[in-house]
């Protein structure tokens, strides 16, 4: 990881390019070659300068029983961390997004929020966020979009809940680590290592990124993601996360709907019977 002039650190993980800010009032920018997403932290108005590390940590006091931290992860995603450290801490955490004109907020089924661009692409978002006491045990917590400004709402408050609480929003851009093809005397495989965020958004709303991405990352293989590829890619997603950690799509298989061939684990027809389907 890289200081700035300004005191702010960079780095970059799988593609995507991370600014953590030296003061609260400066924003986290995550940058890709699809999208740029600059987010300002719930410590904005109180915090000061941030207390960083080599590792990829940038913390703010937010001067009102928490703080939060921003953690770099190997894949490119951003961890954004608030420890709540007593009742008297707010049960709202406020993060004030820019976004490419026109891309919009869509919650999604799982609690997740997707970011779609003015063209109805994914361009990334917050998976599915979670909250624990110091025991482990779960804090009711949830989402809730104002136009480009998210919000985490955490239910700290609650009977028999022990300090400190921790609670993540949770961004991405990239669902894929890599893609690659392999060749055997029956045909060709694709291949395909989702990262950990990727996984977190395998639901069918997301299935046409994936297909993107894989594209995208298999260059001059691109045409490789037949029908019967992408069948198989959508397989394994609905399988998730008994199908982690890595796709193989092999192009000799059929042209056949996902969920008709999720009992042979997306190998029709000499495949198994999946645990999760059953």
């Amino acid at each position: 990881m890289d200081k700035l002039q300004d005191g702010r650190l960079r780095a970059e993980r799988n593609g995507v390019v991370v600014d953590l800010p030296s003061k609260s009032s400066e924003s986290v920018r995550v940058a890709s070659k699809h999208s740029r997403i600059d987010i300002t932290l719930p410590s904005a108005k109180r915090a000061s300068k941030s207390l960083t590390s080599p590792q990829g940590f940038a913390t703010f006091d937010n001067l009102d029983g928490s703080a939060t931290s921003s953690v770099l992860k190997d894949d490119g995603s951003l961890q954004i961390v608030t420890t709540i450290s007593s009742s008297a801490a707010p049960t709202a955490y406020t993060y004030d997004l820019s976004l490419e004109p026109g891309s919009i907020l869509k919650a999604l089924e799982e609690g997740a929020v997707a970011i779609f661009g003015a063209d109805g692409g994914f361009r990334g978002g917050f998976a599915t966020p979670w909250a624990k006491d110091a025991d482990g045990v779960e804090v009711a917590t949830r989402y809730v979009i104002e136009g480009n400004r998210l919000v985490q709402i955490v239910e700290h408050r609650d009977e028999g809940i022990r300090y400190p609480v921790t609670a993540d929003p949770w961004l991405g851009q990239n669902l894929y680590r890599s893609a690659w093809v392999t060749f055997v005397p029956r045909g060709y495989k694709v291949n395909a290592q989702p990262t950990a965020w990727g996984a977190a958004f395998s639901g069918p709303v997301t299935w046409g990124a994936h297909v993107d991405e894989l594209r995208t990352k298999l260059g001059i293989d691109s045409w490789r993601m037949t029908d019967s590829v992408k069948e198989q890619l959508y397989c394994h997603l609905a399988g998730v996360p008994a199908s982690l950690w890595e796709f193989n799509m092999e192009s000799w298989r059929p042209i056949m709907n996902w969920a008709t061939q999720a009992p042979w684990n997306c190998n029709y027809p000499e495949g198994g019977w999946g645990s999760w389907y059953n």
